[in-house]
């Protein structure tokens, strides 16, 4: 089987709605490529990566083969993060090998975190627990990140910084942004709306 994820045809059709979300056909995602889709909040971007990993329980279609956990590390855009966990407690429940903690620490310092790991996730901002999350899962060993929103709540500087980390983990990445100042740092860019305006 190839090592692409080729996908069928989706779409996102709310109840009580005429018309989709999203509908799209014969899209593929290729490991050596880098891919960000973008689109303006609320086209279905974040449905349209749970539907990659099977997770949707809204959009209807179909994949050769979805994104198994045990292949792409999700960042979510809630974080999935623990509040009254530390920072290292949060990391060390994905990453489980020394080597996995060590490119986590290396990322943590990367993203210009100063806090000490022992500090709890509810005292952070929110850009700080971004950055967290983003640290995780450059971190965990998997081929693919599946990235809803990574930098939403940042400024520019530590926006670039996040997907710097993310592009030196050397992981093939699917970002989903509605900021095009992102497109440069990506091998393929996918405008979302295309699929919006006609479904």
């Amino acid at each position: 089987m190839s090592d692409n994820f080729n996908l069928i045809q989706a779409e996102l059709k709310l109840p009580g709605e005429k018309n989709a979300v999203f509908r799209c056909s014969n899209v593929s995602f290729s490991p050596d490529q880098n891919y960000v889709l973008l689109g303006p909040s609320g086209c279905g971007k974040s449905s349209f990566l749970d539907f990659l990993q099977d997770q949707s329980p809204l959009v209807v279609g179909r994949m050769e083969k979805y994104f198994a956990p045990e292949i792409a590390t999700r960042i979510y855009q809630d974080l999935n993060l623990i509040q009254n966990f530390s920072i290292l407690e949060n990391a060390q429940l994905d990453l489980k090998t020394s080597e996995e903690l060590r490119i986590f620490s290396e990322n943590f310092k990367f993203l210009g975190l100063k806090m000490s790991p022992q500090t709890l996730i509810s005292k952070l901002s929110y850009g700080e627990r971004q950055r967290v999350a983003v640290a995780k899962a450059a971190a965990k060993n998997t081929i693919w990140i599946l990235a809803d929103e990574p930098t939403s709540n940042l400024d520019p500087i530590h926006a670039h910084l996040v997907i710097e980390c993310l592009v030196k983990s050397k992981k093939s990445l699917i970002v989903v942004t509605h900021d095009h100042g992102l497109k440069k740092f990506f091998t393929k860019v996918i405008d979302f709306t295309q699929w919006t305006q006609h479904a």
